[in-house]
C-alpha cells in the first residue's frame, strides 16, 4: 500500500510540475505578446486652481504589432521624484500618482487610397487631478515623474532586439511657488498633435513637427536624444513604481544613435522642433524629442515625445487636372447674373484609379460658391467627371477671381491643380415689396377712445422673394408688436382699441416695415395716423345751440349725436348725466342715457341751460328752443 500511495505521489508531482511548466509557458507567451507593443509617450502638467494640477501621460501602442493581448491598462501609476543635485545619494521618491484611462482612439493615418503604407497606432490618454504641495515639493533641484514598462515594438529597424527593449519616460519640472507669493504655477510644454499613423515615402522630404507650446512663455529648446530603456523586461513587463533616474539607453542597432535615429539626413531644428529629411530607407525607426524650457536663462523643466516613424516605398501618384469647358474659352472674361447664367462647367480628372478627388473654392467670395460634386472617387477606368460650380444669386457685383482647387489623396504628395476664373458678377435686381390696406382707408384714421380700430396690411414681394412684415406700434397704449413672414406675401391684422384716456389732441404714428431676404434686403415701409377721440362730451362748440321741434327732421332734439354710444364703446361709463335748466333755473329734464335727444316736449320756446357730466369733465350751454 505504500507503495502504491508512493506511486500516486510521484504521478501527481509529476502533474504538478508539467502544470507549473505550462502555466510559466503561458504567461511567458502572455507576457511577450503583452511585450511588443509600445510605441512611445509624451506627457502634460496642467495647473489648476490652489494646488491642484492635472497630470496626463499620453501612451502609443502599435496593436498589430504586438500581438492580441496588447496594453489596455485601465490606470498606470506614476512617481514623483525629488532630484539630488550634486553627491547626497538616489533621487528621493515623494509619492506616487494613480492615473486613469479617459480616452483611446487610433491615430488617423493618410486616405483610403494610402492603406498600404497606414500604420495601426493605438492612443491610450491616462489622467488624473493631483495635489502638488508646496510645503512638500520644496527642493531647488526640482522633481520628474516617471514611469516604466516593456515592452517596445518587435519590427524596429534601429534598436536592437526591440520586441524585448524596455521604455521609461519622465517629466521634469520646477518646485511650484508658495500659495503667497502670487506668482503663477509652472506647467510643462505641450507637444503639437503626433505624427500621422503613417509611413512617409522613400526619397521624399519629409517634414514632422515635434513643436511644442508653452503657457507660461518660457524659452523652449529641441533636441533629439537616446530613447530611455527603463528597468523593466519581458518577464518582469509592469513594476508596482518606476524606478528613480538614470535609465539606462536603449540598445541602437549599427548606424544608428539618438542623435541619428533615422535612415537619411535628417536634422531637428532647435528653435521650432521641425524634423526634416530624406529617408532612403524602408522600415519602422524608434525617435525620442526632448523640449526644454527656460525661464531666464536657467533650465526650469523638460518634457518627452518618443514616437515611431515608418517610411515606405509609395506608389506614383500623378497630378490631377482641372479644366474648363463651359463657358468655354473666349470668352476670356465670365459674366455672371444673380438671375441666371450663374453656373460654370469644369473638368476634374486624375489618372490614378481609386483616389478621392476634392474641389474647393478659395480666396475672397469662397463661401458664395456651390460645388457638385465637391467630391468624388476616381473610377476605373480614370474618366474624368464634369463639375458644376454655381456662384449663388447674392453673390457680390463686380469683377473678380474665381480660384479653384482640385486636390486628390495620393500617398505620395502632388501638387493640387489651380484653376482661376475671371468674372463680372452682376448682382440681380431686387425691387422693394410693397405694403397695402384693407380696407384701403386714408393714412390718417379717426377712432374714439375704448372703440375698435380695425385694419389689414399686406406686402407682397414682386420678386416673389420671402418677406417679413412688421408693425411697431411706437407710442401706441394696448397696441401690441406683430411680426409675420411668409413666402412673397404676408399679411398682419391690425386690431387696435385705445383705452379710454388714450384721447389727445396729437395722433399716433403706427408703422409697418416690409422687407425681403433678396441679397440687398429691399424694404418699404408704411405709416398711419391715428387720432383717438374722447369717448364722452368733448367740447360744448360740437353741440348745437338750436333746435327747431317742428318734426320736419331738422334740428328736432338736443342730443351728443347719432351714434353716441357706438361711439363711447367701452367708455360709456365717460358719460353720467345730462341736466337741463330752464331761465328761472327749474329743471326741465334729466338722463344718464348717452343716446337721449330731447326735443323739450311742452316747454315753451326760449333759452335753457344744460350741464353735461362725464367722468373727466363737465360741459355747460345754452339751448334756444324755437317754435
Amino acid at each position: 500500500m505504500w507503495g502504491t500511495g508512493t506511486r500516486r505521489c510521484t504521478r501527481a508531482n509529476a502533474l504538478a510540475a508539467t502544470v507549473a511548466a505550462t502555466l510559466a509557458l503561458l504567461l511567458s507567451l502572455i507576457f511577450q505578446a503583452r511585450a511588443n507593443h509600445l510605441v512611445g509617450t509624451d506627457w502634460q502638467l496642467t495647473p489648476l486652481a490652489g494646488t491642484q494640477m492635472r497630470v496626463r501621460l499620453t501612451i502609443y501602442t502599435d496593436p498589430a504589432d504586438g500581438g492580441t493581448n496588447a496594453i489596455g491598462d485601465p490606470d498606470v501609476t506614476v512617481a514623483a521624484y525629488e532630484r539630488r543635485v550634486g553627491p547626497g545619494g538616489a533621487d528621493r521618491l515623494v509619492t506616487t500618482f494613480g492615473l486613469v484611462r479617459v480616452g483611446s482612439r487610433g491615430l488617423p493615418g493618410a486616405g483610403p487610397a494610402c492603406s498600404s503604407v497606414n500604420i495601426s497606432i493605438q492612443e491610450l490618454v491616462y489622467e488624473a487631478v493631483v495635489s502638488i504641495n508646496p510645503a512638500q515639493f520644496t527642493s531647488p533641484g526640482g522633481y520628474y515623474l516617471a514611469w516604466e514598462r516593456c515592452c517596445r515594438n518587435q519590427r524596429l529597424v534601429n534598436i536592437q532586439n526591440g520586441q524585448n527593449a524596455p521604455l521609461a519616460t519622465l517629466l521634469r519640472f520646477p518646485a511650484p511657488p508658495d500659495l503667497n507669493s502670487g506668482l503663477r504655477v509652472n506647467a510643462s510644454p505641450v507637444f503639437g498633435p503626433p505624427p500621422p499613423a503613417t509611413s512617409l515615402c522613400l526619397g521624399e522630404m519629409a517634414r514632422l513637427s515635434f513643436g511644442a507650446t508653452d503657457a507660461d512663455r518660457d524659452s523652449l529648446a529641441y533636441a533629439l536624444v537616446p530613447a530611455l530603456g527603463g528597468f523593466t523586461s519581458s518577464t518582469s513587463p509592469a513594476i508596482p513604481v518606476a524606478n528613480s533616474a538614470p535609465y539606462p539607453p536603449v540598445q541602437y542597432s549599427g548606424g544608428f544613435s539618438g542623435l541619428q535615429p533615422l535612415p537619411g539626413a535628417f536634422q531637428l531644428n532647435p528653435q521650432t522642433g521641425e524634423l526634416t529629411g530624406r529617408p532612403n530607407q524602408p522600415g519602422t525607426y524608434l525617435v525620442a524629442v526632448v523640449v526644454r524650457e527656460y525661464r531666464r536663462g536657467v533650465l526650469i523643466g523638460e518634457n518627452r515625445r518618443e514616437t515611431e516613424l515608418s517610411f515606405a516605398s509609395c506608389a506614383p501618384n500623378a497630378p490631377p487636372r482641372l479644366t474648363r469647358i463651359s463657358p468655354p474659352t473666349p470668352p476670356l472674361v465670365v459674366t455672371v447674373t444673380g438671375a441666371r447664367d450663374r453656373c460654370l462647367t469644369i473638368r476634374a480628372a486624375d489618372p490614378d484609379p481609386g483616389q478621392t478627388l476634392t474641389v474647393r473654392a478659395v480666396g475672397p467670395g469662397a463661401e458664395a460658391v456651390s460645388i457638385v460634386p465637391a467630391r468624388f472617387t476616381v473610377q476605373f477606368p480614370a474618366l474624368p467627371v464634369e463639375v458644376q460650380v454655381c456662384l449663388t444669386e447674392c453673390a457680390v457685383g463686380g469683377p473678380r477671381l474665381l480660384t479653384l482647387v482640385l486636390s486628390d489623396d495620393g500617398c505620395r504628395p502632388s501638387g493640387p491643380d489651380t484653376l482661376v476664373v475671371p468674372l463680372v458678377v452682376v448682382p440681380a435686381p431686387n425691387a422693394p415689396p410693397g405694403i397695402a390696406r384693407d380696407p384701403a382707408t386714408p393714412d390718417t384714421l379717426t377712432v374714439a377712445a375704448g372703440a375698435l380700430l380695425a385694419f389689414t396690411a399686406t406686402a407682397r414681394d414682386p420678386d416673389g422673394d420671402p418677406v417679413t412684415l412688421r408693425l411697431r406700434p411706437n407710442d401706441a397704449p394696448g397696441l401690441t408688436a406683430l411680426t409675420a413672414t411668409s413666402p412673397t406675401s404676408v399679411s398682419v391684422p391690425v386690431r387696435w382699441t385705445p383705452p379710454c384716456d388714450a384721447a389727445r389732441g396729437a395722433p399716433y404714428a403706427l408703422w409697418l416695415h416690409a422687407a425681403d431676404d433678396g441679397c440687398t434686403n429691399s424694404a418699404d415701409s408704411l405709416r398711419v395716423l391715428v387720432r383717438v377721440l374722447a369717448a364722452g362730451p368733448t367740447d360744448g362748440a360740437a353741440l348745437p345751440n338750436i333746435i327747431t321741434p317742428n318734426a320736419d327732421g331738422l334740428n328736432d332734439c338736443f342730443g351728443l349725436g347719432r351714434g353716441a354710444a357706438e361711439a363711447t364703446g367701452a367708455c360709456t361709463n365717460d358719460f353720467r348725466e345730462v341736466l337741463i335748466f330752464n331761465r328761472w333755473g327749474r329743471r326741465v329734464y334729466r338722463t344718464t342715457d348717452p343716446n337721449f335727444c330731447w326735443d323739450a316736449a311742452e316747454m315753451s320756446a326760449g333759452t335753457y341751460f344744460y350741464l353735461i357730466s362725464g367722468a373727466r369733465r363737465t360741459v355747460r350751454g345754452l339751448l334756444t328752443v324755437v317754435r
